[in-house]
């Protein structure tokens, strides 16, 4: 105490004894003030700009510059060049009329280096890691750890394609594992070809950290922009509202977002503004955390950036890949909340979730992930789609554990549309597991030219329903699914109800569900078939609580099958029931062969005239029995011929005669129906 002064404050000396001394703090922080910094204006009455830069300016390399409470304007942008700094704005308010971004940070193209070859190899420290070999001209000096960017003017394949001249051009970043007098070692594995102009760079660790802070800014453009960095990071931040996107990363490694809010980001795409949250173009291994972003265009999203051969604009090389965002929520939305474009591989949305968004989740490229997450009020719940206008990429994405409530899109809730120009076949698949939809309006799932499979899926219908609304819309697409629960029992309206639309060459298996719904006029069909398809429908141990007074109209591929039990003997597909002159047409008697029941009853019947049974389908497997039956209200016998050539054969060697009452067996040999 003996250095206290009578005041009641500390002197510097008990300050330092107590604290960190201050010159050390001053070589670690730098306090922006109007005495230090003349012209900083913390009443927003003048521009700041100039004193705000000199601030920055002054901060050493790897110092903190701490910005006092207050509200700063800025007619133009703060930029940070080639420096390690953190910036904090706790408290403070930074206001912009002007175009162009409140803060501008990147770092310098380090020497670029021609690769003469480029090798797949193997590298190895405790285990082996898939690897590439650059061969150079010289030794960089580079040391294991650094990130480099390997790009070459080879076009990206799969995605929106360019003019001939600016094209979508090949890049990725790896991890140096070794050097040699003229060779590099990295670790990764290469995600597309790179054989024309090959090129390497390092990227360089200057570290950009801004935390804190409300942005508002009128004019166009992003507020805050981060270009080339390593490991940038913005945390702890509120933008009240920009008139363009809000962050925007390009060609940076390990970015960080946290604990941001978004208030509003307007969107007209006719003025070229576009209102994103976060917008991605060419970088990697990012993660954003914990956001509230409300009314944007997209909450996240990538960019397809184009290039001229040999550009110098490295940052606009290659896919956005392996970034994260998770636990966060995007609130109305003018389109997709959660979004990517076709240059980007390898995203993952975790615990996202959408409410009153025009759309939860559009993945384009490839190899993304949905994990978790809820979508409420909102048009479409997911979209997996090649870019508007081509046939770009879309596949081998994974969703998993979306809860959905409210779907009030008239079409359909989740959808996959891919090469809309080439009407292509897309083979690769996609995996679609573990939904839960509470109230949705039209098809439960439409795709076009698309492949997924699933399993888990929980879904219920909203009480008035889109017209001729399926489960499953098939168009040129294949499904397989495991566990599909349909619950429509509160349904009031909405005709030609069906569990599945087949077109064009699509296939669809399902291995075990339950479609429960209310007997009735509105639901009518298991499967519809458009004119023309060639599909082949499996569709195993479907419980229906309600009877569908036609099942389907036919099946088309020998292979098909629909096995489904309903709420009454006469409901289920195991069954099948033939009336008078039904019982001589063969056509009538296909759906014998469309269930793999190991007994299959023929029901006959006729009151107008004696009929003769027409030729059998053959059975499903060896063993599989026939009952044939004829009611006993009828009054006309019924012939069963002993024909080879329909594939029946009597015990007597005869033909036989069934009266009312009478019953017949046969058991499927593999090649006819055996009397027993």
């Amino acid at each position: 105490m003996a250095h206290q002064q009578l005041d009641g404050r500390l002197s510097e000396e008990d300050l330092n004894a107590t604290y960190v001394p201050t010159s050390v703090f001053a070589q670690d922080a730098v306090i922006a003030t109007a005495g230090a910094f003349p012209g900083l204006d913390p009443t927003a009455a003048t521009d700041s700009t100039a004193a705000l830069q000199a601030a920055v300016n002054a901060t050493p390399d790897g110092a903190r510059l701490i910005i006092p409470a207050g509200y700063y304007r800025q007619d133009g942008t703060l930029t940070i060049t080639d420096r390690t700094i953190t910036i904090e704005n706790y408290g403070a308010f930074f206001r912009k009329s002007t175009d162009g971004a409140i803060i501008s940070a990147a770092a310098t193209v380090d020497t670029v280096y021609s690769v003469s070859s480029l090798t797949t190899i193997t590298v190895s420290d405790e285990n082996t890691d898939p690897g590439v070999r650059l061969t150079l001209s010289t030794n960089p000096g580079w040391t294991k750890g650094d990130i480099v960017q390997v790009i070459a003017d080879d076009i990206l394949p799969g995605v929106l394609p360019g003019n001939g001249t600016n094209e979508p051009r090949t890049g990725q970043f790896f991890l140096v594992h070794s050097t040699g007098a003229n060779t590099v070692d990295l670790v990764g594995t290469l995600h597309d070809p790179m054989t024309t102009n090959i090129r390497v760079h390092r990227i360089r660790r200057h570290r950009v950290t801004i935390a804190g802070g409300d942005f508002n800014k009128t004019g166009t453009g992003t507020t805050i922009g981060l270009t080339r960095l390593a490991s940038p990071v913005i945390r702890d931040a509120s933008f009240n509202a920009t008139a363009g996107q809000v962050i925007g990363v390009t060609g940076c490694v390990g970015w960080r977002v946290d604990n941001i809010v978004v208030d509003a980001a307007p969107n007209n795409p006719g003025s070229g503004i576009f209102g994103y949250g976060i917008n991605n173009t060419c970088s990697a291994w990012g993660r954003a955390s914990r956001m509230r972003i409300h009314r944007v265009r997209h909450a996240y999203t990538t960019a397809d950036p184009m290039v001229p051969a040999n550009s110098s604009a490295v940052h606009n090389y290659g896919r956005a890949f392996g970034n994260v965002c998770e636990n966060s929520t995007a609130v109305g939305t003018n389109s997709t909340a959660w979004d990517t474009h076709s240059m980007s591989q390898g995203d993952m949305f975790v615990n996202c979730d959408a409410i009153d968004c025009y759309n939860g989740y559009g993945l384009r490229g490839r190899q993304h992930s949905i994990q978790g997450g809820k979508v409420i009020d909102c048009r479409y719940l997911f979209r997996i789609f090649s870019q508007t206008g081509s046939n770009s990429e879309s596949w081998g994405h994974i969703i998993d554990g979306i809860h959905a409530t409210r779907i009030y899109g008239d079409e359909e809730a989740m959808r996959i549309d891919l090469n809309p120009l080439s009407g292509v076949f897309e083979a690769r698949k996609s995996t679609i597991r573990n939904i839960t939809i509470d109230g949705v309006k039209g098809h439960v799932i439409q795709a076009t030219n698309g492949t997924f499979d699933g399993d888990g899926w929980m879904v219920s219908g909203a009480p008035v329903r889109t017209a001729n609304a399926a489960v499953f819309q098939l168009i040129n697409s294949k499904a397989r699914m495991g566990r599909v629960c349909m619950d429509q029992a509160a349904h009031t309206s909405g005709t030609g109800q069906r569990f599945a639309y087949m077109a064009g060459t699509s296939e669809l298996d399902v291995a075990g569900g339950r479609w429960d719904f209310t007997t009735g006029s509105d639901f009518t069909r298991i499967v519809v078939r458009a004119t023309g398809a060639t599909d082949k429908v499996r569709i195993d141990s479907l419980e229906m609580s309600g009877k569908a007074t036609m099942p389907y109209d036919s099946l088309y591929d020998a292979n098909s099958f629909v096995d489904y039990t309903g709420p009454v003997s006469d409901a289920r597909g195991s069954l099948v029931v033939t009336s008078r002159e039904a019982i001589a047409d063969a056509t009538k008697l296909a759906p014998i062969a469309w269930t793999r029941s190991a007994v299959v009853q023929l029901q006959l019947f006729s009151n107008t005239n004696p009929y003769t049974l027409a030729a059998l389908p053959s059975g499903r497997y060896r063993g599989q029995m026939l009952v044939m039956f004829v009611l006993g209200t009828s009054t006309q016998p019924i012939t069963i011929p002993n024909d080879a050539t329909k594939k029946i054969l009597t015990k007597t060697a005869a033909d036989m005669v069934l009266n009312a009452g009478a019953t017949a067996q046969f058991v499927w040999n593999s090649t006819h129906w055996v009397q027993l």
